[in-house]
Parts: C-alpha cells; structure tokens; sequence
C-alpha cells in the first residue's frame, strides 16, 4: 500500500481518508450520483436506508446490510429514497491489495451482489474500522486496513451467491436490451431508432425509459460507451493509431473523436498514451 496522503475531503458527514492505491468514505444524509466509474474495484455497503443501484444494465434495490463489489470501469449511477435516512460505506482500492483467491474471481464479472445474512453483523463493523483506522491513522494502520479488507471481500464472496435474493426492477429491461445492443454494436453506425426497432419498441418509449434508468439520454451514453471502449484500447493496444481506434469505437471523424475523449477524461487520447490521468483523487469518471 502507498504512503498516506492527506484528507482529499473532511465534511460533517462525509470523510475521504485518501491513499495512491485505497481510499474509504463513510457518508450519511447521502444524496447519489451521476452515472460514472472508476480505475479502481469498489466496495459498497448500504449502511442504513434504501438505494437505487444501477449497474451496466440493470437497476437493483438495496437494502441495508446489502453490498456491491464493482472492477474498474464498470457503469454504475445510485440515488437514495428521501423519506428514509440513508447511510453507505464506501471502499476504493487496487485488486491487488485484495486477497489471491479474491483476485482470481475478478478476471470473468464485471460486478457482484451479496445480501448479508442478518446474523452476521459483521459487515458494518469491519467497514467502520477500516474508516477508524484511516481516520486515526499510525505505523500499524496500512497492516490493519489490508487485515480489515481482506476480511470484508471474504465476507462478501462467501455470501455473493445469495445476490439473487436482491430485489431487481423489472421495468429496466428494456433498457437492458438497448445496453446490450450498443454494446454488441458500438463500433457500427447505430441510432436511437435502430436500437428502438431491434427491440421492438419505439423510439420516443426507448428514449424516455433510458432517460428515466441511467439519467442520460441514448446518444450521449452510446458516445460515452464508445470512449470507455477507446480509452481501453488507447492502452491496450499501442500497435494501433488513434485514428484506427476511433473508427473501431464507431466514430468517423477524428476531430470529433479527440474533442469528445478531452470533453470527458480532461486530456487528448495522444496524452492518455503518454501517462496522463484523470486528476480526481478517486480516479472517477463521471458521464457528462
């Protein structure tokens, strides 16, 4: 683990105890956010409350006691029921910082689910000392944390299968199938109404029900999609030129394609390959 850093963020309710590689966050009176994701595996745990979870396609309702594991780079918007009072944790890390067998899990799922028993009160506990040992941070602090940590992704896994159990909307499915087609079919020249038709639906339904789901309309997360893809290639893949990587991701003019990628992560695809990144400390990319 990195050398400490210091504190990115220190309010009333909500504090950021900040590592190179880990980061932990315990928020309450939380609000949600925007579609984004993140370099880095993320660990939530409803603490109190109820949320709205929306994960690459799908929309889960969470429960306190529930938790998500996310790899990096994975999709994923939250917001909160007002009439209730809501309360997360939230832990950012690298996987190797992870447990082997833990790590071995992460190569084939983009993302996993676990209800934790309510017999094991467990959970909420070992997050609230990772937050107390960044908070209060000494020599031994790193060793405990990676103790903490280990203990908490092993928790989850044990319990990951009991995932089906999380309550699901139905009503996202639609959205699901608009998802999966741009994902089989970004690098084409697709539309909001060539997505509408291959699932039978209607353009003006699709466009709503997207917009409702995600919080961003067709258009902009195709784009968004697009970039994600690129963005991985950009590095992936440096026998490539940016130009043929563009039009691998669906985009036809390469002017556009560098404006956009800048609109979004901050720098030109041609610094990306020469070590930039995004300056948020969280390493977050949020969907414009």
């Amino acid at each position: 683990m990195a050398t400490f850093s210091k504190d990115f963020k220190n309010a009333e309710n909500s504090l950021w105890f900040v590592y190179e590689d880990f980061c932990s966050l315990y928020d309450k009176k939380v609000e949600g956010s925007p579609l984004h994701y993140h370099s880095k595996c993320e660990l939530f745990y409803c603490a109190e409350g109820e949320c709205k979870y929306f994960i690459e396609n799908k929309t889960y309702i969470l429960k306190a006691g529930d938790m998500v594991f996310t790899t990096p780079k994975v999709l994923h918007k939250t917001s909160y029921n007002p009439e209730t009072s809501n309360a997360r944790y939230l832990i950012y890390c690298e996987s190797f910082l992870l447990p082997k067998s833990i790590q071995d899990d992460l190569s084939s799922v983009d993302y996993y689910i676990a209800s934790i028993p309510r017999e094991i009160d467990d959970a909420e506990l070992l997050f609230r000392k990772i937050h107390e040992e960044a908070k209060h941070r000494d020599k031994y602090s790193e060793d405990m944390i990676r103790g903490y940590l280990a203990a908490i992704s092993v928790l989850f896994f044990r319990y990951s299968e009991t995932g089906r159990n999380v309550q699901r909307q139905n009503k996202s499915s639609i959205v699901e199938a608009a998802i999966s087609y741009i994902k089989s079919n970004y690098s084409k020249n697709i539309t909001l109404d060539s997505a509408a038709k291959h699932i039978s639906s209607s353009g003006k339904y699709l466009s709503h029900i997207f917009k409702k789901e995600t919080g961003i309309n067709f258009n902009d997360y195709l784009t968004f999609y697009r970039l994600r893809q690129s963005e991985t290639m950009l590095m992936m893949q440096p026998e490539k030129s940016i130009l043929e990587i563009a039009y691998d991701c669906g985009f036809n003019n390469s002017s556009y394609f560098t404006a956009q990628f800048k609109k979004v992560y901050g720098f030109t695809p041609t610094q990306l390959r020469n070590g930039a990144t995004p300056e948020n400390p969280r390493n977050m990319i949020f969907v414009p």
